[in-house]
């Protein structure tokens, strides 16, 4: 069943009704970045004036990077078996809410309890983007396509630093939390009527509440031509025929546990790494410089992921070696992680470098995301992306807490050759995917 909707989607050429999921996708992922590092850039001025240790700001970090991990492996598995738009739907509802609610409090503890349920929305909106865009982008286009959904994510962080530093010149902390909970709320109505539910999806259930319907209509509108071939195709397959329950157990079977190990491997340090720098280069940099050059500074990181992200997806699409690319993007950013800290006292350098760390590790990051959809069976897709981030989300809660020990006296050196280490980590890991493959499949 799956190798039919995906040679219909591989013979079509790429239609406005496709180009309208991707960029759904896009504004959702990048409101998702934005939610996601406010708290990096006000850390800073929480600090200040709420008189936080560098230890409370930790568990303000640790709680949404929890919620994060945990949703990806609630919300993932959910979006398989209930239906992707559904789920997107209340994840978006959730976090939505929950950044409102963040910027009502001035108290540590709530603060720290909303941050974890924001997360748990997060987490869970974000695999089930990644799916729905690898499920509609042909193969000839998909990496390409992910990656300018995706990229919302890393612009999204990236915006969040600029409108801070210009927001808070003007207005209290409390107005980014606003922006960010109202934004995705009124988003939701571009879900309910624009969104499509996932092909797959409508396949297993063609059965029930009027779906075979509406996959007809989705069909129509990515390729009209011949679809009541298609369409007698799927009917004429048992609903079950060559499905599998989406269930995280189907990760370790056979051929799929040495992926889902070394990938799993790679989100954990790739994210630990990513969100050790998002997180704590505010606090790291803030004895150097004023609240709006740290910002702007910060920035920097995922700005150059954004930029990272395209050209590696068009090295990928150009030379079909994901996993090489991937991983040579990874040990690039070693060298720039050791050089880094060589230029602290030259701002406009640093600027620079802290770019370049970026474009290497967050454009990897969003290379992996993506590839990590074509790995899994496409019914459990979801599940596969969720547990995988699920992962990468454990690597940001231990990065987010131990933060607090690789910045304890400042020691700017010591953090960068840190990093390096995981991101070294990553590169190696990719590399033992590629082996494996290139074994398995005789080269």
């Amino acid at each position: 069943m799956g190798n039919i909707m995906e040679s219909f989607i591989v013979q079509t050429k790429i239609t406005t009704f496709q180009w309208k999921v991707i960029a759904i996708c896009f504004f959702i992922v990048l409101l998702d970045g934005y939610d996601i590092a406010i708290v990096a850039y006000i850390a800073p001025l929480l600090k200040k004036e709420m008189l936080l240790s560098s230890v409370n700001v930790s568990y303000l970090f640790v709680s949404g990077v929890l919620g994060l991990m945990l949703g990806s492996m609630l919300f993932g598995s959910l979006a398989d078996k209930f239906g992707r738009k559904f789920i997107l739907i209340v994840s978006i509802a959730l976090y939505g809410v929950t950044t409102i609610l963040c910027g009502f409090v001035n108290d540590l503890f709530l603060l720290v309890l909303f941050r974890f349920l924001t997360g748990l929305g997060l987490g869970g909106a974000m695999p089930i983007c990644i799916a729905l865009c690898s499920e509609y982008s042909p193969q000839r286009y998909k990496m390409l396509l992910c990656t300018l959904s995706w990229s919302g994510f890393t612009l999204g962080i990236s915006l969040g630093g600029i409108i801070s530093s210009w927001l808070l010149q003007e207005f209290s902390w409390h107005w980014l939390f606003y922006i960010g909970g109202i934004l995705p709320i009124l988003s939701i109505i571009i879900v309910v009527v624009s969104l499509p539910e996932s092909l797959e999806f409508l396949v297993r259930n063609r059965l029930k509440y009027g779906n075979f319907e509406k996959l007809r209509i989705i069909l129509e509108k990515i390729n009209g031509i011949h679809i009541d071939v298609l369409l007698e195709k799927i009917n004429s397959t048992d609903v079950c025929d060559n499905y599998l329950l989406p269930t995280v157990k189907y990760l370790f079977k056979k051929e799929n546990a040495f992926y889902t190990i070394f990938l799993w491997l790679t989100f954990f340090f790739s994210l630990m790494v990513f969100y050790l720098l998002a997180y704590w280069i505010p606090i790291l940099f803030d004895v150097l410089f004023s609240l709006d050059k740290i910002n702007f500074l910060a920035s920097m990181l995922p700005l150059g992921g954004t930029f990272g992200a395209f050209l590696l997806a068009i090295l990928i699409d150009y030379k079909k070696e994901s996993f090489l690319i991937l991983s040579l993007s990874y040990l690039t950013s070693v060298i720039f992680l050791l050089l880094t800290p060589n230029f602290i006292d030259d701002y406009n350098w640093l600027l620079f470098f802290v770019f370049l760390v970026g474009f290497t590790i967050a454009g990897a990051q969003n290379g992996i995301n993506i590839v990590s959809a074509t790995i899994y069976h496409e019914n459990i897709r979801a599940t596969g992306i969720g547990w995988s981030m699920a992962s990468g989300r454990l690597g940001s809660i231990v990065g987010a807490y131990i933060g607090v020990f690789l910045t304890k006296d400042q020691e700017i050196d010591f953090f960068f050759n840190c990093l390096s280490i995981g991101t070294l980590i990553c590169g190696l890991s990719l590399l033992c995917i590629l082996l494996y493959r290139r074994v398995k499949n005789g080269l």
